[in-house]
């Protein structure tokens, strides 16, 4: 499916307590269609949070295989030139 958009896309970036990008897993993060301003909000809820919070809701809300197939769709960019880096186990 493509998606028209005029606005700027963006990527949510999430760091351990010692400021490494995580790469890998649940705290990853994810590519957005659209940026979280208000001008967009409405296409950042529908294309970028609802998919992701349905794969966890089918999860059973908890980090799992449609969560990963997520992932794998929408994954994040930029992160080949950093170190592995996997989400920290709480």
């Amino acid at each position: 499916m493509t998606i028209p958009n005029t606005f700027v896309s963006a990527s949510q970036c999430c760091y351990t307590d010692d400021g490494k990008l995580i790469t890998e897993g649940s705290g990853m993060g994810s590519a957005d269609y659209y940026q979280g301003s208000l001008a967009t909000i409405s296409g950042h809820l529908l294309f970028d949070m609802k998919p992701a919070n349905t794969a966890w809701k089918l999860d059973g809300g908890k980090w799992g295989p449609c969560s990963e197939a997520y992932l794998r769709v929408r994954p994040q960019k930029g992160t080949s030139l950093c170190e592995k880096n996997p989400t920290p186990q709480q």
